[in-house]
């Protein structure tokens, strides 16, 4: 089965990366690198939140209640409508108060401003929902089966890249008292190198 990352990817073609691109404002190279660190982020996000009971029940529950993976069906329209979406909501649950400290450190290692970041975790996170709605459907998985289907997409994601994976697993984990991480520079767009050097 594709991974979360390999599915989004596979679903966007060059024009609608060009188009998000123009609609958070950023380079489109920028945005070609920084769309698997996104991605990747929000997946180990998710796969802390559901390793508690309690909060995969409520992912499961979103999942099927809200997120069937027709938001895939039209990415096009999508994009063009982002703001619409759910996705505020969705990051302010899955990240809480570290969504703040967690784009300026991005920001920091990417070189891309935080607006635009906080721009494109809106626009991915009902995308991202939406590639796990899919599998939970078309699966029948439950709470514990959405546990578990993620926990092998953060193995891929060790194994693909356990630089950056440590790196993000470590942002995810600090305190949230709003300090970010003083040398993030050094990472830049070679965050997640390894993703794209094994494509």
């Amino acid at each position: 089965m594709a991974s979360i990352l390999d599915s989004l990817m596979g679903s966007l073609g060059n024009d609608a990366i060009g188009n998000i691109s123009k609609k958070i404002g950023i380079p489109e190279d920028a945005t070609k690198s920084a769309i698997p660190i996104v991605t990747t982020l929000l997946t180990s996000a998710l796969t802390r939140n559901v390793s508690q009971k309690q909060g995969a029940q409520a992912l499961a529950g979103a999942l099927a209640k809200d997120h069937d993976g027709s938001i895939l069906n039209d990415l096009p329209n999508y994009i063009d409508n982002y703001e619409r979406s759910d996705g505020s909501g969705i990051l302010k649950h899955v990240l809480g108060e570290q969504q703040k400290p967690v784009q300026k450190t991005l920001s920091k290692g990417t070189g891309i401003n935080t607006k635009a970041l906080g721009n494109l975790l809106t626009m991915l996170a009902p995308v991202v929902m939406g590639i796990i709605g899919k599998v939970q459907h078309k699966k029948n998985l439950n709470a514990s089966g959405v546990s578990s289907y993620l926990g092998k997409e953060q193995k891929k994601i060790q194994k693909q890249a356990p630089q950056s994976a440590s790196f993000l697993s470590g942002l995810l984990d600090s305190n949230q008292d709003g300090q970010v991480i003083d040398d993030v520079g050094n990472i830049g767009m070679k965050l997640l190198g390894e993703f794209l050097k094994n494509k």
